[in-house]
């Protein structure tokens, strides 16, 4: 069913979830890093450790590599009980109280406290409830809906920094930074930046629907079938199930499961290692960085691009053979990195790079909803990343020992291929995916106009 325009109310969703990933990711992964310098210069509790700021991040990152991925556990029950418009409400006025107490940072354990909540309410707030949300308005364009969602992510890199540091545009760095002996405009601009997502928290969170039957909607929009039964007795048949598909428990003890995770947890080892050490490959090489910058930059833009059209194509063709295509792509171009060599097919490399990273990323999240429903599928989600984050943690290490036993990038980076597309064979193993949704058998000879939906407070 659609709005008066003819366009499915589902895809204002979907503007919605754009929306809402630019708010929640800018401060954590994009902005916030650029306030290293910062810290490191007006926090002296770092230098009786004598470590600098980067010894920090560092250790917050192994913090939220660690421990999240335990926590995840609860936020994905969490989104799956209470839904996405409560949780927007909470993820976002956590972070909002994060940055907040990080604008009062003079002691390490304040620091480490306002980053707990910024990293919980980032994804509590924006990525997990917009994917469930996203997951229950759309069936068939599922992935295409996910997509375009994760766009709000280019959205975040592309406006993250200009709005986090807006209060430190002036001549010199370092003189905005003090206003008077003791006081620096930092702090001002974090406290500022941390009340408006308190204030905004409640107005942002009610525009989130959490399931189109909540407003007499069908996913996709479509029409509720009529029946000869329904329309002699509309109570005597019941409506299809809303929140249908695999609890957790039972999700985990299904095939497609593991596999699902060994798939994409084969690709987060390629796409969280490569980068790390693409400069230093590529300066043994004898190429710039420059040269590097230019690889990388290509390989993103395309990512952004096959973001899109693997959206398209995983509702067009079969998923899990799209998923074994993107899969195959990004083997390929670690194995045209490795064994080819000349400027050209760098940029080959960065091609079937950007295409395997930008055309898998949707289909990933999708392929969860596909093939274990609505019911538990925050915490289905969240409970197949664990294995993929500890790889993800263990694989830069497992290359740097390589490196310290042969001194060559090669051996690693062709463990790296053969990982990857062991990963794509395992999308390719999986079942096709159960029907979408449950529905009610169709007489065509008494269909009837479908019921007017709920009007949309």
């Amino acid at each position: 069913m659609r709005g008066p325009n003819g366009i499915f109310y589902g895809w204002s969703m979907v503007a919605v979830a754009v929306l809402l990933m630019v708010v929640a990711v800018a401060p954590l992964w994009i902005g916030l890093p650029l306030w290293n310098p910062l810290l490191e210069s007006v926090s002296g509790w770092f230098r009786p450790w004598r470590v600098g700021v980067t010894e920090v991040v560092l250790l917050l990152i192994l913090v939220a590599v660690l421990v999240l991925p335990l926590l995840a556990m609860v936020e994905g029950l969490l989104v799956d009980k209470l839904g996405p418009r409560r949780m927007v409400l909470i993820g976002l006025a956590m972070l909002g109280f994060g940055l907040a107490l990080g604008s009062l940072v003079e002691e390490g354990w304040l620091l480490y406290a306002a980053f707990m909540l910024v990293v919980l309410g980032s994804p509590m707030g924006g990525w997990m409830p917009m994917m469930k949300m996203l997951n229950n308005w759309f069936d068939r364009r599922k992935t295409m809906a996910i997509g375009v969602a994760l766009g709000g992510f280019g959205l975040a890199e592309l406006f993250g920094p200009f709005f986090l540091t807006f209060g430190l545009l002036e001549t010199d760095l370092y003189e905005t930074v003090y206003l008077e002996p003791g006081e620096f405009k930092w702090g001002a601009v974090t406290l500022a930046v941390g009340l408006l997502y308190v204030a905004l928290a409640f107005p942002l969170s009610r525009l989130v629907r959490d399931r189109p039957e909540d407003l007499g909607l069908l996913p996709d929009g479509d029409a509720p079938p009529l029946n000869a039964q329904m329309q002699a007795d509309p109570d005597s048949v019941p409506p299809p199930e809303a929140d249908w598909g695999h609890t957790w428990p039972e999700a985990v003890r299904t095939k497609n499961f593991w596999l699902l995770t060994i798939g994409h947890g084969s690709a987060l080892v390629t796409l969280g290692t490569l980068p790390v050490y693409l400069a230093l490959f590529l300066d043994g090489r004898d190429h710039s960085v420059v040269m590097a910058g230019l690889v990388t930059g290509a390989a993103t833009l395309l990512a952004a691009v096959f973001t899109f059209v693997g959206g398209y194509l995983g509702d067009k063709f079969a998923i899990r053979k799209v998923a074994f295509g993107f899969s195959a792509l990004l083997g390929l171009s670690v194995v045209v990195l490795v064994t080819t060599s000349g400027t050209g097919m760098l940029f080959v490399f960065a091609a079937l790079f950007g295409i395997g990273m930008g055309g898998g990323t949707a289909i990933v999240v999708a392929m969860r909803g596909r093939y274990f429903g609505r019911r538990a599928f925050a915490t289905i989600t969240n409970l197949s990343l664990l294995p993929p984050e500890v790889l993800l943690a263990a694989a830069p290490t497992v290359v740097t020992v390589i490196l310290d036993w042969r001194w060559q990038y090669e051996p690693a980076f062709l463990a790296l291929a053969a990982i990857t597309l062991v990963g794509g064979i395992a999308f390719l193993m999986m079942g096709e995916p159960p029907t979408q949704r449950p529905s009610l058998p169709v007489d065509d000879a008494h269909l009837k106009q479908p019921p007017v939906a709920q009007p949309i407070p």
